[in-house]
């Protein structure tokens, strides 16, 4: 096994072959002389490569979908919001009073509904693989209008 070169790793050092492939690890308490050799690799003026840092998961395309859902309901609540309810829920309930704000709280439940409708679909297209998983705000930004009469 030739070593060309070490990079530090979080248990010790890797020592890595002409390519860059780890051949070994190498550790205080491990084998004595590949540390000694290690060792002697710095002396001669050697510098290891710093540590890799591990690639952050990938998460799957449908929870990547899952996770939009957060930044929708935190704007639907916004908007619930502009129009003098607590949130959409708050609109929701208010659905059933015949009251002033009746109008908006109805707009709002049909808007959701057709978002709804929408994100579905969206989530169909992801998971097909003939669209990619936008940004929330993208997605926020192809929802459909809000129709407040």
């Amino acid at each position: 096994m030739t070593i060309a070169s070490y990079r530090i790793a979080r248990k010790g050092v890797e020592a890595l072959d002409a390519e860059g492939l780890v051949v070994a690890l190498i550790t205080r308490s491990g084998d004595r002389s590949a540390w000694r050799a290690y060792q002697q690799w710095l002396q001669d003026g050697n510098m290891p490569a710093p540590e890799v840092a591990p690639a952050a998961p990938v998460l799957p395309v449908a929870e990547r979908v899952e996770r939009l859902w957060a930044a929708v309901q935190m704007h639907w609540d916004a908007t619930a919001r502009d129009r003098g309810f607590r949130g959409m829920q708050d609109a929701l309930l208010h659905t059933g009073f015949a009251h002033g704000m009746r109008a908006d709280a109805v707009a709002l439940g049909q808007w959701e509904v057709a978002c709804r409708v929408h994100i579905q679909q969206l989530r169909a297209d992801v998971i097909a693989g003939t669209r990619p998983v936008p940004t929330p705000a993208e997605l926020i930004a192809e929802l459909p209008a809000l129709a407040i009469l």
